[in-house]
């Protein structure tokens, strides 16, 4: 069997044509929230420069925040664990060099990285352990895109997963925004 695997799609609050808030900052603030509240947490972007971009974004709001919030809970303390801005790596593309890829990969699977910005390079075939939140920032042009990134969370068949999908204002989006029970058609396996 598969794991319980929860969907939420989100929508940026709009005024006047103008969203409150970027679905890219959206993705930000929810990835922090998700990993202080002891997730780990893959967020995936569709070129590398914005991965770049969204990895360094994060740190900085994480160098910002009160240094004292981020000593984090003794081993035996079961008070989440927050997140230093040294654990959010600015991402995982082609773009890296093999080695920085290997020590990336090693440093997600031992749960040291909380927050993971990607392109569809880590979409197949590397195991990464046990992420159990996925956050697509727009909807790939594929089924095979969509599912092969979904499919990177909850890969410890008894946690639950989550899988938020954000409403990137691409075509794709706004097709499966207003036809959601399409978006779940696209999985062909």
């Amino acid at each position: 069997g598969s794991s319980d695997r929860t969907y939420v799609m989100v929508e940026p609050k709009w005024e006047d044509s103008i969203p409150l808030i970027t679905p890219p900052r959206l993705a930000v603030e929810e990835a922090i929230t998700l990993s202080e509240a002891g997730h780990q947490v893959i967020v995936f972007a569709n070129s590398r420069k914005e991965v770049d971009m969204l990895a360094e974004y994060t740190r900085g709001i994480l160098k910002k925040s009160s240094p004292a919030q981020y000593e984090g809970a003794k081993q035996n303390e079961k008070l989440p664990v927050k997140i230093k801005p040294e654990q959010v790596i600015t991402g995982y593309h082609a773009g890296y060099s093999t080695e920085d890829r290997a020590k990336i990969e090693g440093d997600i699977k031992s749960g040291r990285i909380r927050i993971i910005f990607s392109t569809n390079a880590l979409e197949l075939g590397i195991d990464i352990g046990s992420l159990n939140v996925c956050i697509l920032l727009g909807i790939p042009s594929t089924s095979n895109e969509i599912w092969q990134r979904i499919g990177r969370a909850g890969r410890k068949y008894q946690d639950p997963s989550l899988v938020l999908v954000i409403n990137n204002n691409s075509p794709f989006d706004r097709y499966y925004f207003n036809n959601p029970d399409e978006f779940f058609r696209t999985k062909n396996f």
